[in-house]
């Protein structure tokens, strides 16, 4: 049985600041997997995430994503082509409902206002599919999300 071809292929990626933080680093991932980069810190974990989501320009090396070379000048090519970076880091604007923090910067617009009705019917799926379906998405307070993600 042939070997299935790769989602995302990293071939000899390289970046340096004033010292290499990514050398030869190379890298596959077929659809249907789930893989997790562990290191310490300095080993390049954050630097290839941002690589990969066009934040930072590699200086050398390859990226190819569904079999097309892959170089994203912008974290909004790279969002064009499917490819997000999720922050470890929950940072949410208190003023805005959960709705609002989870859609940020993808609001569903029409006529240059938002549809509020689609939002939260968007974000009550969101919810539902990470196990959060018990949080009210219209609920204006910050701590209903950061609370609730913290409890989970």
């Amino acid at each position: 049985m042939p070997s299935p071809t790769p989602l995302l292929k990293v071939s000899a990626l390289q970046k340096s600041y004033s010292v290499p933080v990514l050398s030869d680093f190379s890298f596959e991932l077929n659809s249907g997997e789930v893989h997790a980069l562990v290191g310490s810190n300095g080993a390049g974990k954050s630097t290839f995430a941002r690589i990969l989501s066009g934040l930072t320009h590699s200086d050398a090396g390859s990226i190819e994503f569904l079999e097309r070379t892959y170089t994203p000048r912008t974290k909004r090519d790279a969002e064009h082509a499917g490819i997000v970076m999720v922050l470890q880091e929950l940072n949410v604007i208190g003023t805005l409902t959960v709705a609002e923090n989870i859609f940020l910067g993808h609001l569903p617009r029409r006529a240059g206002f938002v549809r509020f009705g689609q939002l939260r019917k968007m974000a009550k799926e969101a919810l539902a599919r990470v196990g959060l379906d018990e949080l009210d998405s219209n609920d204006p307070r910050a701590s209903a999300w950061s609370g609730s993600t913290a409890a989970h």
